[in-house]
């Protein structure tokens, strides 16, 4: 994949609704970032408590999404995005 759009494509495809404007909406979860690697990408969760934190997430290629290590693991945006540079630099 190459871009964010093909992400949500390819998301929608496997008739998963993990980009769908009432699931983030529900989970307050914004994307704050272009897809990082070919298939890494930040996004940001404000909790019940209104504490805004952020997730790193893998675009699978089979069109599925998940969380590297823990939900709402970074304070800061760019800690999240130091992360995914050194899952690139391991070669994952």
């Amino acid at each position: 994949m190459r871009t964010m759009a093909d992400v949500r494509a390819a998301n929608k495809v496997i008739g998963h609704y993990w980009f769908d404007r009432s699931s983030m909406k529900f989970f307050k979860t914004r994307i704050m970032s272009r897809l990082i690697g070919g298939k890494y990408f930040i996004t940001r969760e404000t909790a019940p408590s209104n504490q805004t934190r952020f997730s790193v997430r893998r675009a699978n290629d089979d069109g599925s999404i998940n969380t590297v290590g823990e939900f709402h693991s970074y304070l800061f945006r760019e800690d999240a995005k130091d992360a995914i540079n050194q899952l690139i630099k391991g070669g994952n």
